[in-house]
């Protein structure tokens, strides 16, 4: 299990590595192209500025991109714990109910006759 997990990065990891190799190659032989084109029809000033101006704009526009948005549950801070729960029965409901069954069983005994007033 482990291995084939390693496996599956490796792979990932030399295909991204291929990938990248494969796009930088045709990035610079496009930028050659471009360039003797652009010489050609402009001369070599007007080429060297506007590669230049695309590979600085295109570099700032990935870098904004890469450190412009933050995870807001990453940098907020955590939560300060919110009250304990309510216990089932908070204790005066507890009490309130203890009162009354001693009045009713003071009165059971009191209705019995012992001590009753009639």
């Amino acid at each position: 299990m482990i291995r084939s997990r390693i496996r599956r990065a490796a792979r990932r990891g030399a295909m991204g590595l291929a990938g990248g190799l494969c796009l930088g190659i045709g990035i610079a032989l496009l930028t050659v192209a471009g360039w003797i084109a652009l010489a050609s029809a402009a001369g070599h000033g007007i080429a060297a500025l506007t590669f230049g101006l695309i590979y600085t704009g295109t570099g700032l526009i990935l870098v904004a991109l890469a450190g412009g948005r933050r995870d807001p549950d990453r940098d907020a801070e955590p939560a300060a714990p919110g009250p304990p729960p309510p216990p089932a029965s908070p204790d005066l409901v507890q009490a309130f109910f203890r009162g009354l069954g001693a009045g009713a069983a003071a009165r059971k005994g009191f209705d019995r006759g012992r001590g009753a007033r009639r």
